[in-house]
């Protein structure tokens, strides 16, 4: 290490005279107040530092300092091998240019370099490269949402956080020439952010370990912010989206943008409240399927319920909220029902909501859930508008929208009716558990 560290040393100081400042700038929308946000001018001196170390990095390299720091570098006990397990990140270029981004100060419009800096930057560097363990932080905003709560944790890695209006400015990220950045305009006035703080093994038996490393942990954050949000969107009524996700870390640091800004971002309109995290973490607990409260039938209908509630469509959303609903009703003993589809859902159905909402008529819920499915029925063989509205006068409903609406609220009050139910004796469970809801 002393050996690189000596010739890393010359070679940044025979950089210094070379590395021009110029001015480049950045933008960043700050919120002023809860109704108004600004387009502000950002100077930044790294990114200045970086765009002279780009356009001399051609003279820098036929520094004969700089071919014996390589040389060094490739003799190191730690370096050598980085690239073998971190690809181009492990590569003296790369570990240099980070070197110089991480370590050059600017005083009197000139380039310097502290050499304790370095030291710890070389050191900090050599530490990822030899660990065992890739750490990813993972961000993003949850939009649509506010929360009564500061904090709600979802895990011991895994929580949403409320950022104050300082936070949000801090968050945000900059724009650049040539970019709209319309999006980051309105993302400012979201303040629900999800965090999370990921480890993931390095396999240095396999080449390139850190970027398969680092790929699984944004796998993890992604599948892992998804379910945060079915949850969410299963307790709360409303448009609920993420924004993309940020990952920050790996074996040089940096940041990663992943995912697309969606095309029309939702009013702030949810707000979750304290008594609801318990709920939120509930239904978090059953998709994870760390639930003992769950069983197969259970997971699969809140699964399509999900997908359903995603939905713009009203006929798609129509038809898996029928099929989510199909999987508790048409199944008996564990096994599905392959007879009299349409009545046993619709007397099933009727069953189950009298039950939950302490209604002594199930005739009007036979009515509608067997609208629910006939119309499902229409959607999915191309019934036409004419047959479409017929089902709906059948069923006492004045349009699709109030059908949907009919369905999702009533679902979610029976998911939690089977939730207070040991899986064992739920009526789709028991040999005879719908007849015993129709005649109690």
């Amino acid at each position: 290490m002393k050996d690189f560290l000596k010739n890393l040393t010359i070679l940044l100081g025979d950089c210094e005279p070379l590395l021009r400042l110029e001015s480049a700038f950045s933008y960043k929308f700050v919120l002023l107040n809860k109704t108004q946000s600004e387009l502000r001018k950002i100077k930044d001196p790294k990114l200045a530092l970086s765009i002279s170390y780009a356009r001399s990095s051609l003279q820098i390299s036929k520094l004969a300092s700089y071919q014996k720091c390589k040389n060094a570098f490739k003799n190191d006990q730690v370096f050598k091998y980085a690239s073998k397990f971190a690809g181009y990140w492990g590569t003296f270029e790369s570990v240099f240019e980070n070197i110089i981004y991480n370590c050059g100060q600017i005083r009197k419009n000139r380039v310097i370099f502290n050499q304790d800096c370095v030291m710890k930057e070389v050191n900090k560097l050599r530490d990822k490269f030899s660990s065992n363990k890739v750490h990813i932080t993972c961000t993003a905003r949850l939009l649509g949402v506010n929360s009564t709560c500061k904090e709600i944790a979802i895990n011991n890695e895994l929580g949403l956080h409320r950022l104050n209006r300082r936070e949000r400015n801090n968050r945000q990220l900059n724009i650049f020439q040539f970019s709209s950045g319309y999006q980051e305009s309105e993302i400012a006035f979201h303040p629900i952010e999800l965090r999370m703080s990921i480890n993931v093994k390095v396999d240095k038996s396999q080449n390139g370990a850190f970027f398969h490393a680092t790929n699984k942990a944004h796998e993890i954050g992604r599948e892992a912010f998804n379910k945060v949000l079915d949850a969410i969107l299963f307790v709360e009524s409303g448009e609920i989206q993420l924004s993309p996700i940020r990952f920050e870390g790996g074996p040089i640091g940096g940041s990663v943008i992943v995912g697309v800004h969606p095309n029309i971002i939702p009013n702030l309109s949810v707000k979750i409240k304290r008594h609801e995290t318990t709920k939120i973490l509930e239904v978090y607990k059953i998709i994870c399927a760390k639930s003992p409260r769950s069983d197969k039938i259970f997971s699969q209908s809140l699964r399509r319920f999900i997908l359903g509630r995603k939905r713009k469509n009203l006929h798609d959303k129509l038809v898996d909220y029928v099929i989510s609903w199909e999987s508790i009703l048409l199944t008996q003993k564990d096994n599905p029902i392959k007879d009299e589809l349409v009545y046993r859902f619709s007397i099933n159905g009727s069953s189950l909501l009298a039950q939950f909402l302490r209604k002594k008529d199930k005739k009007i819920y036979f009515k509608k859930m067997k609208c629910a499915y006939n119309m499902r029925s229409q959607i999915v063989h191309g019934g036409g508008e004419k047959d479409l509205n017929k089902i709906l006068r059948n069923g006492e409903f004045t349009d699709l929208n109030e059908v949907c609406r009919f369905l999702e609220t009533n679902f979610k009050k029976a998911i939690w009716w089977l939730f207070e139910i040991e899986p064992k004796n739920r009526p789709y469970t028991k040999e005879e558990g719908w007849e015993e809801l129709l005649w109690p």
